[in-house]
């Protein structure tokens, strides 16, 4: 239990009430009684009955629908102050093994930092390096030369090929496989003949990959996912591509091969980008985009094949028209035919 004085402080949030309330859990808004807090966005409104003891709001919000009786901590950037509310009033819980469990597998020339943690039935394969603090779940899969930085944290049953690196403090959910074969190869007559990557991957540091998500190795040189970038569940990264710096993709995104996207790019959910193409820093893609071609730096874009996002705005528009223009048209046409003397309508 904390305070919300105390929880102010942590925040960095202004207290505007009973700062001695005591806090037991944060709920959403509907469900938030009289000892939880609650986070209300700019924007949203309060709910019926709004009973949360304490709320957190951002520094400018209105009252509107606030009780009187509430606590409030005002925060000048309300959402990032709800993110870090959350991980105070529940801290991750301590990992349920310690060390190296007698059921994991690790070979002789591997090296352990000191305090890293290898779950059950783990396999640390040949010359791979686990950094101090690294945490490595149940089930997961370090074939051979790989680097694991300090504090990284791979979940269960997470796969890396040989010679992937991974940054300190970088995330790996569950099922992402790290270095697997990309898809090249050479049509002939005879049939395809495979391409072999001899590349590697590097994730940079505080990277978090989601899910089920695949990044593909290298031909030659390595596929690059660098500081800070986020990748939500089944994503596809392709060989030899580069994510940029501070760069989010939501899930179901597939990037093809040797695609260069920049820092801080926000691309939506089930956006496919096509190979050897350049995505320009702090650009945003529209979900469901089919990108074909380069996207300028800052530039917003949609649809497919994707586009200046006001141009395809207004396309979107006109296209829902089609039907009533279809029939203005049929209409101008019967009119223009009437007018026109019937011995002069076949010429």
């Amino acid at each position: 239990m904390i305070t919300a004085g105390e929880l102010a402080e942590r925040l960095g949030a202004e207290v505007e009430g009973d700062a001695h309330r005591a806090i037991e859990a944060i709920r959403p808004p509907e469900a938030a009684g009289p000892r939880d807090l609650a986070y209300l966005a700019d924007g949203k409104r309060a709910p019926a009955k709004f009973r949360a003891g304490v709320i957190l709001i951002g520094r400018d919000r209105a009252l509107e629908g606030i009780p009187d009786t509430a606590t409030l901590l005002r925060h000048p950037h309300a959402h990032l102050g709800f993110a870090r509310a959350i991980g105070i009033l529940n801290p991750e819980p301590p990992p349920p093994w310690s060390g190296i469990d007698a059921s994991a597998t690790v070979h002789e020339s591997a090296e352990i930092g000191e305090g890293a943690i290898i779950g059950p039935r783990a396999v640390i394969g040949p010359d791979v390096i686990v950094g101090r603090r690294a945490r490595i779940d149940a089930g997961t899969v370090i074939v051979a030369r790989c680097r694991i930085a300090e504090g990284a944290h791979l979940h269960p049953n997470v796969t890396l090929y040989p010679g992937t690196r991974i940054g300190v403090g970088t995330i790996i959910h569950s099922g992402a496989v790290i270095g697997a074969d990309g898809f090249g190869f050479v049509p002939t007559q005879a049939g395809a003949v495979k391409i072999p990557h001899i590349g590697g991957v590097e994730i940079g540091a505080h990277v978090e990959i989601g899910a089920n998500t695949t990044v593909d190795r290298g031909v030659l040189g390595d596929t690059v996912i660098q500081d800070g970038a986020k990748i939500d569940n089944l994503c596809q990264i392709a060989h030899n591509c580069v994510i940029g710096r501070g760069t989010v993709l939501a899930a179901q995104v597939g990037i093809a091969g040797s695609a260069k996207i920049g820092s801080s790019v926000q691309i939506g959910g089930q956006v496919g980008a096509a190979g050897h193409i350049t995505i320009g820093d702090r650009a945003r893609i529209a979900a469901q985009s089919g990108v074909c071609n380069d996207v300028a730096e800052g530039e917003e874009v949609m649809g497919f094949p994707a586009t200046d996002s006001r141009v395809a705005r207004r396309a979107y528009v006109l296209l829902f028209q089609l039907p009533e223009l279809r029939r203005h048209i049929e209409q101008l046409a019967r009119r223009i035919e009437a007018a026109i003397p019937a011995e002069e309508r076949e010429d």
